[in-house]
C-alpha cells in the first residue's frame, strides 16, 4: 500500500489478494476500528463503489490487510443500513457478475471477485 498525490486529492495504491493487481482510490482519512479481540487500530479509508445485486453505491472502507482470512471484504451494518434486508437463513442469493458486465479499470471501483 502505498499514498499517491493526485490533482484532486490524495489517493491510496494496493493490492488485492489472492491477485497482485494495483488499485487505486481516493484517500478520506484514517478511522479507528476495533476488531474482533477487542483491540482499536488506525486504518486508512478509501472511498470506493460497491455493487451488491445490481445496486451501486459508494461506501467508506478501511484498509487492512486481509490475505489470511477468508473474506476479502466485510460490510460492517453502516454500510448495509437502510439499503439492504438481510436474512440470516439464506446465502449467495444474487450471482457473480459475468466478465462482460464488469467496469473497465476505474480508479474508484474495486472489484472483489478477481
Amino acid at each position: 500500500m502505498e499514498f499517491v498525490e493526485t490533482k484532486s486529492g490524495d489517493s491510496i495504491r494496493f493490492k488485492l489478494q489472492p491477485k497482485s493487481k494495483w488499485r487505486q482510490a481516493p484517500f478520506v482519512g484514517y478511522r479507528r476500528i476495533k476488531d474482533t479481540g477487542g483491540r482499536v487500530t488506525e486504518r486508512p479509508a478509501i472511498l470506493i463503489t460497491i455493487e451488491v445485486g445490481g445496486t451501486s453505491f459508494e461506501a467508506e472502507v478501511c484498509l487492512v490487510d486481509r490475505s489470511a482470512m477468508r473474506h476479502r471484504l466485510i460490510l460492517g451494518r453502516q454500510v448495509i443500513a437502510k439499503r439492504f434486508l438481510i436474512d440470516v437463513s439464506q446465502t449467495f442469493l444474487h450471482p457473480l457478475p459475468s466478465k462482460a458486465a464488469q467496469p473497465a479499470q476505474a480508479t474508484s471501483t474495486v472489484d472483489y471477485h478477481s
